[in-house]
């Protein structure tokens, strides 16, 4: 029991040691995290900006195609 109560004042600084120590490893993992979660979004809009400009030319060649069939179709009911 005795031993118990010598060690007992070591643990607390330890403790305190640890804990200051730990504290920083948690913040050091928040930041790690967030800046993965930043270099994910950056990803993820240049992943978009990309997809915007497939959709943006695939809508042009729907659309010249669309005028072309209408052309087509008002010129075979002309002639």
């Amino acid at each position: 029991m005795d031993a118990l109560l010598e060690r007992e004042g070591k643990v607390e600084s330890w403790n305190d040691n640890r804990l200051d120590e730990l504290s920083g490893r948690v913040d050091n993992g928040f930041k790690e995290m967030r800046e993965g979660f930043d270099r994910l979004d950056q990803a993820m809009r240049e992943g978009f900006a990309e997809i915007n400009g497939r959709i943006d030319r695939l809508m042009l060649t729907l659309l010249v195609a669309a005028i072309g069939i209408i052309g087509t179709l008002i010129g075979g009911a002309v002639f």
